[in-house]
């Protein structure tokens, strides 16, 4: 790849990462939104198809985030060997980190509905 391309492969995974960012944003809010308004009056089955769906799409979105951040840093990497001085801020390490802050997201809001389905009483 030539150095134009590899710097638009880089922008792009880039865009993709911000936009999955927004969707699991998006997804983790509505379901503690539901938790919080509606998580105590849901029957067991309603809670269940909530869950189930959020785990899927949560973690579908945590996955995309650390494909997106892969790629990310692939191209960027490359890149160096053209323009040593191009700033990287993506690494392995950095994307482990967000793996665990994103996947700790998908089971906190599970936490967050199991309290408010099942308050304890002072």
């Amino acid at each position: 790849m030539t150095e134009a391309e590899l710097v638009e492969a880089a922008m792009n995974a880039g865009e993709s990462v911000l936009g999955n960012v927004m969707a699991y944003l998006s997804v983790v809010s509505a379901y503690l939104i539901v938790a919080y308004v509606a998580g105590a009056g849901l029957s067991r089955f309603q809670v269940f198809v909530i869950n189930v769906l959020f785990i899927v799409f949560g973690f579908s979105f945590v996955f995309a985030i650390q494909t997106g951040l892969a790629n990310h840093y692939l191209f960027a990497s490359e890149i160096l060997e053209y323009r040593p001085d191009y700033v990287v801020f993506s690494s392995p390490s950095v994307n482990r980190l967000l793996l665990a802050i994103d996947s700790g997201g998908v089971l906190a809001a599970l936490v967050f509905m199991w309290n408010v389905r099942h308050p304890k009483t002072e």
